[in-house]
């Protein structure tokens, strides 16, 4: 039946995490192949689709499913979102176009850009762990900056941290000092 599909969709979006696996959203594509036609099959087929090509970083593959779903996003939202009154694990079709993008800019470690995709779709499924991963990454690439003599860089990478209410950067901004060259 498409509503416990449906459901299984959820929990693996509730409980979703680096480690996941695909499992859960092969199960519901093969399951959807017992289930009738019609709209909001189809729609929950690419919704998983894109989920499935997203853990299995095939970018390219949930980039063209993501362009159908946008196609089928009214009938989707009615669904699986609307009927739901909105409380749901389901990303909206637009939350999930912003995961997407943020995944895809994690892979390629464009850490800024994946932040602002993120942003966008902030309290769904594995994104706020995957933002403070994120955080600590460039707090990391910061750090080595610095120790690296390149303070400047460093500086502006604590920054943006800082904006976003990251505690570390915003304590390492308060004792910056600017460093004085060893004489030799």
């Amino acid at each position: 039946d498409l509503n416990e599909i449906a459901a299984r969709v959820e929990n693996y979006l509730e409980d979703m995490t680096d480690d996941a696996g695909t499992q859960t959203l092969e199960e519901c594509l093969e399951l959807l192949k017992n289930v009738g036609n019609g709209p909001s099959k189809k729609a929950l087929e690419i919704y998983c689709k894109i989920l499935l090509n997203i853990a299995k970083e095939n970018f390219d593959d949930a980039n063209q499913s993501m362009y159908t779903l946008t196609l089928l996003k009214k009938n989707f939202e009615e669904e699986f979102i609307e009927h739901s009154a909105g409380i749901t694990s389901f990303l909206t079709v637009d939350e999930l176009g912003a995961y997407l993008q943020g995944r895809e800019a994690e892979y390629r470690g464009d850490w800024d850009a994946a932040m602002t995709a993120y942003e966008q779709c902030a309290a769904k499924a594995d994104v706020l762990d995957r933002m403070m991963t994120i955080e600590g990454k460039q707090y990391g690439d910061a750090i080595d900056l610095i120790d690296a003599g390149r303070y400047d860089e460093a500086h502006a990478m604590l920054e943006k941290l800082a904006e976003r209410n990251y505690s570390y950067a915003k304590q390492m901004l308060r004792d910056w000092a600017t460093p004085t060259p060893r004489p030799t």
